[in-house]
């Protein structure tokens, strides 16, 4: 995995609580610099939208704002793989230099996240004419009364400055497209529950665990199929999702579509066709996977908007279609801020009282409702090329009545442990889910404690690498419940602490998106230890007869299992199973499940 700094956490989270290192330690002079007085044309408006600024002029733009206004204020919060500093503004009416300031003004946060895929970069430009409007303009003054605004310019900086023309399937900028990954080939917006990356890493701790924000917009381009909505948008109504933070996001979705539709931007929900050949076969959406920004906020109960500008526009409507999108996003926040306050409060109390975490959930393929999707006509042409029928549309807008699947059902659900004791031997995990925010404490003496543990009986592991891991499906498992001792030093996790549902997605195996999945831990499933046949055959023969319902449970194997029937060497493993000799800990996923809490009298001791 990326290295994981735990100095690196200290300062990222002093950073984030202004404590030293950013412009937003000194509050300007709203006096020094009439903001009436200066040209606040952004730099893609003044080249008329053929290019999008680099990093340095982006923030030298930003940083005259908040040289102007005292309602901005920039810091660092990190610095990305190549040592460029991360930056996040701060807007607000009154000066909110750290977090707490900020949870204590009960106002709602907002983070806007800009360049995650940095060739996909209208968000940075249209924040910054929404920044303009709002400060310089005064515009939408409601916003800047009753939100707090976070906004990151670029996430993924090193890509955005690896500029050149990566999107072929994008109309411009013409200059400035940056590439989709890191400087160490990494995709960001994969990278929200792992943490690979020092990029992530820096975002988790220092915004998304300390600002801790009722609401993420996440911009990005679509790049795919072609149709005629200015932009589409994504959000996360599956069943691992709040209901109230659910019911909420869809009802600003609803009141900033409908403002779209007014201003002759038409929308439509993030899906995509199930068959790519015939878009008229049906549509497919619903949810995106925990490793996402938008499943990954949802996860924490809070909202969460995924905007994608429809690639085959030109680069400034897409600008402007985004600017729409997040300005009727911000006036639906500041009409009734308690509204959204509300959803996520009560989303912190429900999820104490449900106790319970859906781990996977699956789209129900019999189940669709209508959906007028809105394209243009096509028809298929022999590729010469290619030597295959192509998909070539034409410029005539058509619409055409479709089923959408866009329901998702639960496919596992559990319920929530105490707790979670962590092996001493993995302190990357521990970091880890520092940065995410959790408080952990270690034993200070060896205790025995009953607890749940996963045995995983079969796992498919994937055959490429997916961002830079051999990833794993656990597709069968057993739950053992023992009485185990575990070392001084072994890690302690609460789970009556904010976001819960962000540690079992990390420490549940089955978890499509936990430690194991992503290939922390595969070293739990490679045999160290064997036998020869001859050997075993003897101690089979003995066992049977010294132990006749031992024989009577193989006999039952072999008659429900065919496979097993015909596996000489699998017989043999049956019964070896059974002896001292077989590792106990051989499939064992490492962590404990501690059901009812830690035995009375527990030592425990701080994590330094």
């Amino acid at each position: 995995m990326g290295h994981v700094r735990t100095g690196g956490l200290l300062t990222l989270l002093c950073l984030a609580a202004g404590c030293g290192g950013g412009g937003g330690d000194a509050h300007p002079d709203p006096e020094a610099i009439p903001i009436d007085s200066l040209d606040w044309a952004t730099p893609t408006e003044q080249d008329d939208f053929r290019s999008t600024p680099g990093y340095d002029e982006t923030m030298a733009w930003l940083e005259r704002l908040e040289a102007a206004t005292p309602h901005v204020a920039i810091h660092t919060f990190g610095e990305s793989a190549l040592g460029r500093p991360m930056k996040l503004a701060v807007v607000s009416k009154e000066q909110v230099p750290t977090p707490a300031a900020a949870h204590a003004s009960g106002k709602p946060v907002v983070l806007i996240i800009n360049g995650n895929h940095p060739g996909e970069i209208c968000g940075k430009d249209a924040t910054l004419i929404l920044l303009r409007e709002l400060l310089v303009e005064q515009k939408l003054p409601g916003v800047l009364e009753q939100v707090i605004l976070l906004v990151v310019p670029v996430y993924n900086i090193d890509g955005h400055e690896r500029m050149g023309n990566s999107r072929i399937n994008q109309d411009g900028p013409e200059k400035g497209m940056g590439f989709r990954t890191t400087a160490t080939g990494m995709d960001l917006n994969r990278d929200f529950l792992k943490l690979d990356t020092v990029e992530a890493q820096a975002l988790m701790g220092a915004v998304i665990a300390e600002w801790d924000p009722h609401l993420v917009i996440d911009n990005h381009t679509t790049d795919g199929d072609r149709h005629q909505y200015h932009l589409a948008y994504g959000l996360d109504t599956s069943p691992r999702s709040d209901v109230g933070v659910a019911a909420w996001t869809e009802a600003v979705i609803d009141h900033a579509a409908a403002r779209m539709e007014e201003a002759g931007r038409p929308v439509a929900p993030y899906v995509y066709p199930k068959d790519w050949k015939d878009p008229a076969n049906g549509m497919a959406g619903g949810w995106g996977s925990a490793r996402f920004s938008t499943g990954y906020v949802a996860l924490r109960d809070r909202s969460s908007i995924l905007i994608e500008a429809h690639s085959y526009l030109p680069y400034q409507t897409r600008v402007e279609a985004t600017r729409d999108f997040l300005a009727f996003i911000l006036e639906y926040v500041a009409d009734d801020p308690a509204a959204l306050t509300g959803a996520v409060a009560a989303a912190d109390e429900q999820v104490v009282k449900d106790n319970k975490v859906v781990l996977r959930v699956k789209r129900n393929e019999e189940h669709s409702r209508p959906f007028t999707y809105r394209t243009y006509a096509s028809e298929r042409v022999m590729g010469e090329a290619s030597g295959v029928p192509i998909l070539v549309h034409s410029e005539e807008p058509i619409s055409m009545e479709v089923q959408l699947f866009d329901r998702m059902e639960v496919d596992l659900e559990m319920e929530m442990p105490a707790g979670y004791l962590v092996p001493r031997q993995y302190p990357e995990f521990v970091e880890i889910l520092q940065l995410h925010g959790f408080e952990l404490q270690r034993l200070a003496r060896a205790t025995t404690v009953p607890v749940e543990m996963v045995r995983i009986l079969e796992a498919e592991y994937r055959k490429e690498p997916y961002q830079g891991r051999q990833t794993a499906d656990v597709r069968e498992w057993a739950m053992e419940t023992m009485e185990r001792e575990f070392p001084a030093g072994t890690y302690w996790l609460p789970l009556d602490q904010p976001s819960p549902k962000v540690a079992a997605f990390l420490l549940e195996p089955m978890s499509p998106d936990s430690f194991f999945a992503w290939g922390f831990m595969s070293r739990i499933m490679e045999r160290k230890e064997w036998f020869s046949d001859f050997v075993m055959e003897p101690i089979a023969q003995q066992m049977m007869q010294a132990d006749p319902a031992l024989a009577e449970e193989f006999e039952k194997a072999l008659a429900d299992d065919e496979e097993l029937r015909g596996n000489p060497h699998g017989r043999l493993e049956f019964f070896y199973r059974k002896t001292e000799h077989a590792d106990p800990d051989w499939r064992l996923h490492p962590v404990g499940r501690v059901m009812e809490g830690l035995p009375e009298g527990t030592a425990l001791e701080p994590v330094e």
